[in-house]
């Protein structure tokens, strides 16, 4: 019974997440709140063609990096460098820029259930054959601090909440659906209100391979 009630809850989340970032408008996991989005106004960017390019390169050289609008690191490993010494390598990468956020498996796409599968993602169906039996794999670490600047010059008004306000938020049930790094959330305002970043958006960075800036834009434009 406790399972047939989390898969329950488990779709009605993706469902609402789907209403929100596909079609414009549906209601917020976590508040309740209706978010209108104006999806023929905003333009949305993917960077999956510098996917498919260190993809392409890593087949020759083993590696490949690239950075997404001066916020987000991204890198295909071949198999001929072992996982292991791929994500040490990406981690000294992180470490000589400063960047202290979480590290991201694309792998971790074919277990999301808020984006669509990863044989849609538009990379080639061979590339991610390779990647669902570990013969590439594709790290990314979005650095949260110049994000959530650059939405900030965009006129998005986006800021971590410290630990203590956060942990209003946490406690509460509905809450999963939240963004959380080091037990803080994302708070959003706008002139009417404000809302709290789900775990949807990094997502479809993540997976969906949707510009950052892209992102940002579809927030500023979302309406309480």
């Amino acid at each position: 019974m406790e399972q047939g009630i989390r898969i329950i809850k488990q779709a009605d989340r993706a469902r609402r997440s789907y209403s929100v970032t596909r079609n414009g408008s549906g209601i917020d996991a976590a508040e309740d709140f209706v978010r209108i989005i104006d999806l023929d106004y905003v333009p949305t960017d993917y960077y999956v063609e510098n996917i498919r390019n260190i993809l392409k390169k890593c087949d020759g050289d083993g590696w490949a990096t690239d950075v997404i609008d001066n916020c987000l690191c991204v890198a295909a490993y071949s198999k001929h460098i072992p996982i292991k010494k791929s994500y040490l390598t990406f981690m000294r990468w992180m470490d000589e820029i400063d960047v202290k956020y979480p590290i991201t498996n694309f792998q971790s796409a074919f277990y999301c259930p808020l984006c669509k599968p990863p044989f849609l993602s538009g990379i080639d169906k061979i590339d991610v054959i390779d990647v669902a039996l570990g013969e590439k794999i594709i790290l990314s670490c979005l650095d949260f601090d110049k994000w959530l600047e650059i939405g900030r010059d965009m006129g998005v008004n986006c800021s971590w909440l410290n630990k203590k306000e956060s942990a209003k938020h946490i406690k509460r049930g509905d809450a999963r659906d939240l963004y959380k790094h080091n037990n803080r959330i994302i708070q959003i305002t706008k002139a009417n209100g404000y809302m709290y970043m789900g775990d949807a958006i990094p997502a479809r960075i993540f997976f969906e391979f949707l510009k950052p800036i892209s992102v940002m834009n579809l927030l500023n434009e979302t309406s309480l």
